[in-house]
């Protein structure tokens, strides 16, 4: 590798000096060829890369048949539930529209675990803009799916689901019902999380009901 560095300026009584003026030149350029390059850039956030996914399996889709197509329309499914869990909290209207998306296509392909999920998020959604009518309805929908399935945690939460739906509706024995039914369940399948939850919902139902005791 060439040597970068200037021969030094000797004067007469024999020193070796560099200039000011050209060492701070020096400096300058060799800043600018030896430092490395500073890119900046925005991190990719969930929402950005599950929407480039999904646009990916559309163009792949669209010259796809038979079992290639099934396999994207599936992938297609799992990303509308993805998303629908991104923009739950940010914006739950968009989170309702890629659940419906999901549960329009679920239903096309008969893919169980994909109705499941989508019918869930469409009842989250839902509850999260205040319309309980019908995040009852998806909740139902979602753990009836997950019962066909037997897919546990999805049974334990759907009846979750359903019993804080009774709660805010003051339905306190039906809400205590449901949450002692996912309660069993997350006990079972060792659920520790879930089984917190349960306890906690239970506990506030009780308060709810000024029985500070059981609470």
């Amino acid at each position: 590798m060439p040597n970068l560095l200037p021969t030094l300026i000797t004067n007469k009584s024999g020193d070796s000096r560099l200039p000011a003026l050209f060492y701070a030149r020096y400096l300058f350029v060799a800043f600018l060829f030896l430092s490395p390059v500073i890119t900046w850039s925005q991190p990719v956030s969930k929402k950005d890369s599950l929407t480039q996914k999904l646009k990916t399996i559309e163009a792949r889709r669209s010259n796809a048949k038979g079992t290639q197509a099934f396999t994207l329309d599936t992938q297609k499914v799992i990303v509308f539930t993805r998303l629908a869990e991104a923009w739950l909290e940010d914006q739950p209207e968009k989170a309702l529209m890629y659940a419906q998306q999901g549960i329009t296509l679920g239903k096309q392909l008969h893919f169980l675990n994909g109705l499941a999920k989508s019918n869930r998020y469409a009842g989250l959604a839902s509850e999260y803009l205040g319309d309980n009518k019908n995040a009852m309805l998806y909740y139902q929908t979602a753990l009836d799916y997950f019962t066909r399935l037997d897919n546990k945690e999805g049974i334990a939460n759907g009846n979750m689901d359903i019993g804080i739906i009774q709660e805010e509706l003051n339905n306190y024995p039906k809400a205590l019902e449901y949450y002692i039914k996912a309660l069993h369940i997350m006990e079972a399948i060792h659920n520790k999380p879930g089984i917190s939850n349960c306890y906690d919902n239970m506990g506030n139902v009780y308060a709810d009901q000024g029985n500070n005791e059981e609470a």
